[in-house]
């Protein structure tokens, strides 16, 4: 019995050896001989008020009907309609990001079916019919609309896509 228990510490020992020897010996980067990239964020991305790139008079313009003030809760902003029979609410959601952030975006809440826009920012797509993400320098808005056609979700895409410097 003793001898087992010995045969049985020194495989484990032997396993922790092999296993410790390999720690640490591959570069950062995932054995890619490269150190990962950290991006550089900007202040604007950094201290980004996303009720900064939609006014109340833009959406209501681009809705066709009236909306009440914009509220802001962290990276949100949100604009619903005054209208009761024909409620419409606009959600703006703004951060920073990468293109590999808008890339995943694209993937996972797209469901790999999201369709690319152009003409907005540095890169835009349709995540579903109600949803479209755009990137613009190292901003990252999504975009939300209940009620909303997606005419109207690309107009204020691009819209607050302008807003952003750069």
């Amino acid at each position: 019995m003793k001898s087992v228990r010995m045969f049985v510490v020194l495989c484990l020992l032997a396993a922790l050896g092999t296993v410790a020897s390999g720690c640490g010996s591959s570069p950062a980067g995932g054995g890619t001989g490269q150190t990962p990239t950290i991006p550089v964020i900007s202040q604007q991305a950094k201290n980004l008020d996303p009720c900064s790139l939609l006014s109340k008079e833009d959406v209501a313009g681009i809705i066709g009907q009236k909306v009440q003030d914009p509220r802001r809760t962290g990276t949100s902003c949100s604009y619903d309609s005054n209208n009761a029979t024909n409620f419409q609410s606009v959600l703006v959601v703004a951060q920073a990001g990468t293109m590999d952030d808008f890339n995943y975006q694209k993937k996972v809440l797209g469901d790999n079916k999201a369709r690319d826009v152009g003409g907005i920012g540095d890169a835009a797509a349709f995540l579903t019919d109600t949803q479209i993400v755009a990137l613009k320098k190292d901003v990252l808005i999504n975009i939300t609309g209940f009620g909303v056609p997606a005419d109207q979700l690309q107009a204020l895409a691009k819209k607050a896509a302008d807003q952003v410097q750069g």
